[in-house]
């Protein structure tokens, strides 16, 4: 999973270790949204939430 890619990882290769994660996540499609897209969008916001917690850390 996600945690266990960032393992020994530095804040510089979040993008790059987040970038793969549209290829992992399987969402399923309906009437709102593609699986195409829902995947697109949580990779983004899975992306989003670990820079956020390295700024936090951080502080």
């Amino acid at each position: 999973g996600v945690e266990a890619a960032l393992v020994g990882k530095t804040p510089a290769d979040i993008e790059a270790v987040c970038g793969t994660l549209e290829n992992e996540i399987d969402p399923d499609t309906d009437v709102h949204a593609t699986a195409d897209y829902r995947a697109r969008v949580a990779a983004k916001l899975v992306t989003r939430a670990v820079r956020d917690a390295v700024a936090e850390a951080r502080k």
